[in-house]
């Protein structure tokens, strides 16, 4: 599978041998149209569960559509059985009429008066039955033409809607499609990656000089990774068999969200994190990692002068360089950290992760 990977916009070569206000101005523009990037990023495929509310506009297409559909065809419906009634008060009428026009043939003799009286009777009845008849046929094909015209008024309309709905379906289909081709290819964890290195230059950067000047991309770098820790987790919580993620805080302030495993043998970190928390210099030798399933990983030892965790806080402790793979999640919560307390796990409970400290 192809690979795609995010360029970064601005190198961290600029961003720390740049000095004066002109250059601090071009970095601080950068820095806001990229930021102003991964908010897109974020309304695009994170925010508000951009796939299920896909999903969701094609369904509600598809409910109108039938909705009125339903109630257009109830209308036709309706125009057809008043039509269907009307017709059978005429039908009787012709019947008469052919009855008595049968009759009326039969001429009596000029002679007869009382025959020829009863058969002027009857030429006015058939009079009468005819203009009555004429009328309503009148009144029905009036009716049948305007039901015939709400037909074609009908099929028209249909056929607008439907094109209407199906292109929609069509283009949000197009959308989605795009979304998980977006995940599929791994853009997600590229991006996750991306903001994290930024995050992590600008903390070291502000850590080097102690010039605060950019403080407030950093917030706002550590909202969005806050937003995709809770993404993570939401999501996980949706799962009937899903991972558990609990915040927790590296040193004083570093706010991270860590998957619980219990089948890794050491608490893992990113390298960004090690940059951040500016212990780049206290990686040590490679070394392996037992995770669940009895997978094994490789990566560098190195200790975490202090986590905690709901709560509870652990001080050196005992850890692996690795990558995160899981967007939001910035690493395992292993036995290293995990067997220093009482641990307890319940899903009908929140948080589901439950600790307490162990009495020697």
């Amino acid at each position: 599978m192809r690979k795609s990977i995010l360029i970064l916009i601005i190198p961290l070569v600029y961003l720390i041998s740049t000095s004066g206000k002109y250059e601090e101005n071009l970095a601080s523009q950068d820095l806001k149209a990229r930021l102003n990037d991964y908010e897109k990023i974020m309304d695009r495929y994170f925010r508000g569960n951009p796939r299920e509310s896909a999903l969701a506009l094609i369904n509600s297409s598809v409910r109108e559509y039938n909705g009125w559909l339903e109630t257009a065809k109830n209308e036709l419906d309706a125009e057809r059985e008043k039509l269907t009634k009307e017709f059978k008060q005429v039908a009787p009428l012709k019947i008469q009429i052919d009855a008595l026009d049968e009759k009326l043939t039969r001429i009596p003799d000029p002679t007869d008066e009382k025959a020829v009286k009863a058969y002027n009777a009857e030429m006015e009845k058939r009079t009468a039955l005819a203009n009555k008849y004429n009328n309503l046929v009148t009144e029905y094909q009036e009716h049948e033409s305007t039901f015939n015209s709400s037909v074609v008024r009908f099929n028209s309309e249909k056929e607008e809607r439907k094109k209407k709905m199906d292109a929609q379906k069509a283009q949000t289909m197009e959308a989605i499609k795009a979304i998980d081709q977006w995940f599929m290819e791994k853009k997600d964890q590229a991006f996750f990656l991306d903001l994290n290195n930024i995050y992590g230059d600008l903390i070291q950067e502000r850590n080097r000089t102690g010039s605060f000047s950019m403080d407030e991309y950093i917030d706002r770098l550590r909202a969005l990774r806050h937003e995709l820790g809770t993404y993570a987790t939401t999501k996980q919580n949706k799962e009937e068999y899903g991972f558990i993620i609990v915040p927790l805080t590296l040193g004083n302030n570093i706010e991270c969200f860590y998957l619980v495993d219990t089948g890794a043998s050491l608490v893992t970190i990113t390298p960004e994190l090690v940059k951040i928390l500016g212990l780049s210099e206290n990686v040590g030798q490679e070394i392996e990692i037992s995770l669940a399933g009895g997978i094994v990983a490789r990566g560098r030892e190195i200790t975490i002068p202090q986590m905690s965790v709901l709560g509870k806080t652990a001080q050196d402790v005992p850890a692996v360089v690795l990558q995160s793979s899981l967007v939001g999640v910035d690493g395992l919560l292993g036995r290293s950290f995990l067997k220093q307390f009482i641990v307890s796990i319940d899903d009908a409970k929140q948080p589901k992760l439950m600790l307490e400290y162990r009495v020697n």
